[in-house]
């Protein structure tokens, strides 16, 4: 069931749903159902016939990593499911997997999500936590780890959708332009070291909540964003 839901189509997945002996609920061996993928990756109204289908369907259920079906949806830029998923239980906007991931934080860590921005205004507009933190390297707020893509530095589609999310999360909560990540830095700080272009900069540089506490603020070895621009050039340039 789980690589039929995964590769074949929506016709033969509905002739095995309705068989007598279907159990829906069987996971593979990382602990992912077949709900659980086609919420990735399928169809809106396979998923939603499974949720009416079934009765005991593990809607909830969790991957060996802790990861949830909403999880797998974000990913997959899976609006319409996103909903569905949230309408039958709205808590589970800010579940985490075992990393301390929320479904928010797996999309804006993607790269070249499908739906980025309308996903996570859904998220949002559900409560989403900006405040949330995961564990181990990436331990930083969904703000914080948009400022500090790399992969946008010469890409300027990603920059732009860079600059929309973080317009995004201000909408929201302007107190996520001050969040700091361990060494202390922000937002600004981040964005400038990985070469953020105008766009960013100029978000995070005329927003309201920044102000001269924004430009003036200092990390954890007293740097300011102007002293890590300043290193940035040099490296660019001087080394």
């Amino acid at each position: 069931m789980v690589s039929i839901a995964h590769s074949w189509d929506s016709v033969i997945t509905r002739l095995l749903i309705t068989h007598e002996d279907i159990q829906v609920n069987i996971r593979d061996k990382d602990g992912i159902s077949a709900f659980m993928r086609e919420c990735g990756c399928g169809t809106d109204d396979l998923v939603e016939t499974l949720m009416a289908s079934f009765p005991g369907l593990e809607v909830g259920g969790r991957s060996n990593g802790g990861r949830s079906a909403l999880m797998q949806a974000c990913e997959g830029g899976k609006v319409q499911i996103i909903k569905l998923l949230l309408d039958r239980d709205p808590t589970s906007v800010n579940d985490t997997d075992d990393m301390g991931w929320t479904p928010l934080i797996c999309i804006v860590d993607r790269f070249r999500p499908p739906n980025r921005l309308s996903t996570l205004h859904l998220l949002l507009e559900h409560g989403a936590d900006l405040h949330a933190v995961p564990t181990g390297i990436f331990s930083i707020s969904p703000s914080l780890l948009t400022a500090s893509w790399a992969w946008a530095k010469q890409d300027w589609k990603e920059e732009a959708e860079r600059a929309s999310l973080l317009s995004l999360f201000l909408t929201f909560d302007l107190d996520c332009i001050h969040h700091r990540d361990g060494n202390g830095q922000t937002a600004l700080m981040l964005a400038v070291r990985e070469g953020a272009g105008p766009l960013t900069l100029d978000l995070l540089l005329s927003h309201p909540g920044s102000g001269a506490k924004g430009i003036n603020a200092r990390d954890h070895k007293g740097l300011t964003a102007l002293f890590h621009a300043l290193q940035l050039f040099s490296k660019v340039n001087w080394e």
